[in-house]
């Protein structure tokens, strides 16, 4: 697996990104993943769940991480910080991490426990 790198999204970069957001979604739905969505998921109903989300991170109630391929910056996984007020999300070191999202092959080799020990760091 090449190197990659996890980022937070600002709100303006989660809108840009939804069409790779979820292209992401719709490969972990059509892999089988119960992440709260049923196969077949359409592309429609996919775009309009990142949509809320990128919501969310513009009202400061979650942030949205990204796991990119550090060559390309093509998405593979992501990761949103929720449930939290938006002073909390700016100050905390701890928060509860839900919605964790990759490609079947990105999560195999790697990109899933790299992720956390980086943002541990």
């Amino acid at each position: 697996m090449s190197p990659f790198r996890v980022r937070r999204l600002s709100s303006a970069e989660t809108g840009v990104a939804i069409p790779a957001l979820a292209d992401i979604l719709l490969d972990v739905v059509d892999g089988g993943a119960s992440v709260g969505f049923m196969a077949p998921l359409g592309r429609e109903k996919a775009e309009g769940y990142w949509r809320r989300v990128a919501e969310g991170v513009a009202q400061n109630k979650r942030a949205l991480l990204i796991a990119e391929d550090a060559a390309t910056g093509e998405a593979l996984g992501t990761a949103q910080v929720q449930g939290l007020s938006g002073a909390a999300l700016a100050g905390l070191s701890t928060a509860n991490i839900g919605e964790l999202s990759t490609n079947d092959l990105h999560g195999l080799n790697g990109l899933v426990p790299g992720a956390f020990q980086r943002r541990q760091e």
